[in-house]
């Protein structure tokens, strides 16, 4: 009789302890239900997690801001990763704590391009020209077929990784890339193992003109007896979903 009563004091207890810790749910997208976790595995950049049990009332600490940080809202754990890496979440009430161990991975987007128009404009006008120039940069952006970029490390809508263009017929090209956000544009920087630089810009409130490609300088050495004012193609990038 001893032995059942001190039986059942014990699993109660471990039924009470059980209820009371603090314990994490996720889902790994919009289309699956949150489970519960210990461990999350993660590309960069913003997701929650909800915390259930304890008093309600938490603080969070992250043991590697550099690569997340957090902040809980309610029982909404909301985090923001900033580079590839891993990092441990302390999440406590005032009795109890719990620790959810991340991991985060780089994440990717496939981009499909897509030509919209060109503009060239040479001193003294020569409309056959201009429109033989046309060309030659709808050519050369329509070879580009689509880029994938992998980002490895974010902050204040600045990005940078590593991308992938793949060409018309021909095998994908490496390089390196920073996306830049300041007041007035968007700026995509690639450096292509091949020695080859690109930018690619998009002036803000223009969503309609698209990015823009400017080939001034290709076409000053490429036809150095005109005096060109402006060559200039643009593009826009389009998420390719289900990437």
């Amino acid at each position: 009789m001893f032995c059942i009563l001190v039986s059942m004091i014990l699993g109660f207890v471990s039924c009470q302890d059980e209820e009371e810790s603090i314990k994490f749910y996720y889902a790994e997208s919009g289309n699956y239900p949150e489970k519960e976790v210990s461990q999350i595995s993660a590309p960069l950049g913003y997701f929650t997690v909800t915390i259930k049990g304890g008093s309600g009332i938490y603080s969070v600490i992250s043991d590697n801001p550099e690569v997340l940080t957090a902040e809980i809202e309610d029982n909404i754990l909301k985090i923001t990763a900033y580079q590839i890496g891993v990092a441990n979440l302390k999440i406590s009430d005032s009795n109890l704590s719990s620790v959810l161990y991340l991991t985060i991975n780089e994440s990717i987007r496939y981009m499909a391009i897509q030509y919209i128009g060109s503009i060239v404009e040479i001193e003294g006008g020569n409309a056959e020209m201009e429109e033989t120039i046309q060309n030659e940069i709808k050519s050369t952006i329509e070879e580009d077929v689509s880029y994938t970029l992998h980002t490895e490390k974010r902050s204040e809508g600045n990005s940078e990784g590593y991308l992938y263009l793949y060409k018309r017929n021909s095998d994908k090209i490496k390089g390196n890339f920073k996306l830049e956000q300041t007041k007035e544009y968007f700026c995509l920087n690639i450096n292509y193992e091949d020695g080859r630089d690109d930018i690619i810009r998009l002036e803000k409130g223009d969503a309609m003109i698209g990015f823009c490609k400017d080939f001034l300088d290709e076409y000053k050495l490429k036809y150095p007896e005109l005096k060109f004012i402006k060559v200039e193609g643009y593009i826009w990038l389009n998420e390719i979903t289900g990437g």
